[in-house]
């Protein structure tokens, strides 16, 4: 069967890639940088050329939450990435009003940052869905039950 084509942005993506519950939001996401999630990929019919078109960018925290993978938190070169991870917990559970709000950013907490551009927004949008009246069935560490276990202080993520 040749490839079903739908359009993504400008260019035309195979819908044939994401079965099996692999999903664009997992292997074209802009956080894995440019080629998308190298697991993904098999080298020869799956690629991210062939089956993304374009980075995939989340539409809204649920999305966002979602996707979001730990596996590029922390993949930076350092002697000791323990301290970048400890550095990050302590100001999250000490600086909540910085790390650990619907407010938090790379700006507010660089000592999340260091460990991804992109976990700032991670915190940011699991606040954000704690703060729903109803969170989203995806983002499971935004349940009633974990808000009113953590006080808002600790990390539920």
């Amino acid at each position: 069967w040749p490839a079903l084509l739908a359009a993504t942005g400008s260019r035309a993506v195979a819908l044939d890639c994401w079965t099996d519950g692999i999903t664009r939001g997992q292997c074209c996401n802009a956080i894995f940088g440019p080629g998308g999630n190298s697991h993904c990929w098999d080298g020869a019919e799956f690629t991210f050329e062939s089956c993304c078109g374009e980075p995939y960018q989340a539409s809204d925290c649920s999305a966002f939450v979602t996707h979001f993978s730990f596996s590029v938190v922390g993949a930076i070169r350092t002697a000791n990435p323990g301290e970048l991870w400890e550095g990050c917990a302590r100001a999250m559970d000490l600086e909540a009003h910085r790390c650990n709000s619907v407010n938090t950013t790379s700006r507010s907490c660089p000592e999340c940052g260091r460990l991804s551009m992109y976990l700032p927004q991670y915190i940011q949008c699991v606040r954000l869905e704690q703060a729903r009246a109803t969170p989203s069935a995806s983002c499971p560490a935004c349940s009633g039950a974990d808000r009113a276990t953590d006080g808002g202080g600790a990390s539920a993520i």
